[in-house]
């Protein structure tokens, strides 16, 4: 298959997201694709998702994907007033081969498995030719993304000089948050990345204790999972949501400099993600 850009239908989500986020004040941050982009193909609601490996690995298929969808996507809307960050990839660890340091062997649900991991040198590749359309086309956005668990932290060291901050994921099931998140903030400062923590669980019963952590560890913003509510079992009921927000805001308030990110569901399943996030903080 061929990477043919998108439609009128996207172009007009897109804009009006953008819109209506520069109306309420609002910064964004979008997503390009997720790790699953490169699992076996399926048919979810009628539409076929993942099995797109190529766009990592087929250098044709690769450069098509920045050609046809990337570039001219920061041509339209790059420079928008409210987008200020684009994350390259969410978790690109777990399509990864194992022998690259990747975690592609950890995903055992049949939907999501990754049959062909992919080389480390072609998802660098892709991260490569995405930074650079980045930086001919809006070069005053922020770049983040790629490699995100913070049990992959040793994986960083290939995003200095292809991104401008690390965005850290901290779930339960990978251990204590305070150790872990110490741990890569340390491995962040010995390659010269800043990091921010971009997935935590709003359904973790430490919710309001990571906030406060992070900003005391040096991490410069925070973001939970996610704002949708029952997207997975990671997120919180809406009424507890809505509560969670609110304190956040509190919190941001009282602490300028630190940032928060608000994520919410994919636009398009495993395609562009949208989430807000304060934009007086971190440079933006």
């Amino acid at each position: 298959g061929h990477v043919v850009g998108y439609d009128e239908r996207f172009r007009l989500d897109v804009k009006t997201f953008l819109d209506l986020a520069q109306q309420h004040g609002i910064a964004v941050e979008f997503t390009l694709l997720d790790y699953l982009i490169a699992a076996k193909p399926r048919l979810v609601n009628g539409v076929w998702v993942q099995g797109r490996r190529a766009i990592f690995t087929d250098p044709r298929i690769r450069q098509e994907f920045v050609d046809k969808f990337v570039t001219p996507l920061l041509r339209e809307f790059g420079r928008h007033p409210a987008w200020k960050i684009l994350d390259v990839g969410n978790e690109l660890e777990y399509c990864l081969r194992r022998e690259d340091g990747g975690g592609a062997h950890e995903i055992t649900d049949p939907d999501s498995a990754i049959d062909r991991p992919v080389p480390l040198t072609d998802l660098l590749a892709y991260i490569d030719l995405v930074r650079a359309a980045v930086k001919q086309q809006a070069p005053q956005l922020l770049l983040t993304g790629g490699f995100n668990s913070v049990t992959y932290a040793p994986l960083w060291k290939h995003l200095k000089g292809r991104v401008d901050y690390g965005a850290g994921h901290w779930y339960p099931k990978w251990g204590p948050r305070k150790a872990l998140l110490t741990k890569a903030k340390a491995d962040a400062d010995a390659v010269g990345l800043q990091l921010a923590l971009e997935e935590y669980p709003s359904i973790s019963q430490e919710f309001d204790e990571a906030l406060p952590e992070a900003r005391a560890i040096g991490i410069i913003g925070a973001s939970y999972w996610n704002q949708a509510a029952g997207t997975d079992d990671q997120t919180s009921p809406a009424r507890r949501l809505a509560e969670q927000l609110r304190r956040l805001g509190e919190f941001i308030r009282r602490h300028p400099g630190l940032y928060a990110l608000v994520p919410f569901f994919p636009m398009g399943q495993f395609g562009l993600m949208g989430g807000g996030v304060t934009p007086d903080a971190a440079g933006l």
